[in-house]
This record gives C-alpha cells, sequence and structure tokens, in this order.
C-alpha cells in the first residue's frame, strides 16, 4: 500500500476530510495540517487527492479544498516519533 503525506494550511477542515476520506486505520495526524494517508487502490498522488476531494464535496459543496500537497512517500528518513515510522512501514508491507 503506498503512504502519502498530506498538507494543508486549513487544519480543521484538512483533519475533516483526512479522517472521512481514509478513516481511523488510514490515517495519522503528524502535526498541525499535517496527516500521513495509506488506501488500498490509491495508486497515485492523484488518487489521494481525488479521494480527499470527492469527501469535501460529498460533506458540503462550499467546502474548498485549496492549498493542499499530497506527496507520495518513496523512502523516508528522519527523526521524529517511532510511531510514526510504525504506522508507515505497517502501512507500506500490507
Amino acid at each position: 500500500m503506498n503512504v502519502y503525506l498530506v498538507g494543508s494550511t486549513d487544519d480543521e477542515v484538512l483533519g475533516e476530510m483526512v479522517t472521512k476520506s481514509f478513516g481511523d486505520k488510514g490515517s495519522y495526524k503528524v502535526t498541525t495540517g499535517m496527516w500521513l494517508v495509506a488506501a488500498k487502490g490509491v495508486k497515485t498522488s492523484s488518487d489521494a487527492f481525488s479521494k480527499l476531494y470527492k469527501a469535501a464535496r460529498d460533506q458540503s459543496p462550499e467546502v474548498p479544498v485549496t492549498n493542499t500537497i499530497i506527496v507520495q512517500i518513496d523512502s523516508y528518513y528522519g527523526y521524529w516519533d517511532a510511531a510514526i515510522w510504525q504506522w508507515i512501514k505497517a502501512r507500506r508491507s500490507t
């Protein structure tokens, strides 16, 4: 399964869209305005955005999907909470 990093300037709206689109098991909040997401069948960043956009439109036609970036994670390295690395590893192995 592919993992994506999603960022937005509107944390509250993004959080609602992410959890509606990817659920609790398919999403992990990294920090304000930044989420990790994963879902079967989502093969590209464009697919992830489409899934997010559809959730926003289903929620409310007026909800803007602006200032959002989605990046597919091919490799990762850094210093952060161990739970994040474990979440990524678990999703990529399925």
